[in-house]
């Protein structure tokens, strides 16, 4: 993962401005699929579970027009809770 040269300069007039402190993240947060749904969708992301008449099983989601898997809207979401300071998604083991 790469940071463009905007993200840096800010990172490091953050960090200046903090008084040269590292604040650390939050551990992970157990959640489940919904969650991380209903998480994207307050952020104003088009995301929705695809149809299983269409074919396309169980566990997928439509993002945008696209078919993409829970991992994909896991690290969406994970890179929007980190320019927000928010604890990272984790999906709960059962």
């Amino acid at each position: 993962m790469t940071a463009d040269r905007k993200d840096v300069d800010a990172m490091v007039a953050e960090f200046l401005a903090r008084g040269r402190r590292i604040n650390k993240i939050p551990a992970a947060q157990p959640t489940t699929a919904t969650d991380v749904l209903h998480y994207l969708k307050e952020q104003g992301v088009n995301v929705e579970a695809a149809p299983v008449k269409l074919g396309y099983g169980h566990a997928k989601y439509m993002l945008d027009g696209e078919i993409v898997d829970l991992k994909k809207l896991l690290r969406l979401a994970n890179s929007r809770r980190r320019r927000a300071r928010l604890p990272p998604f984790e999906l709960k083991r059962s």
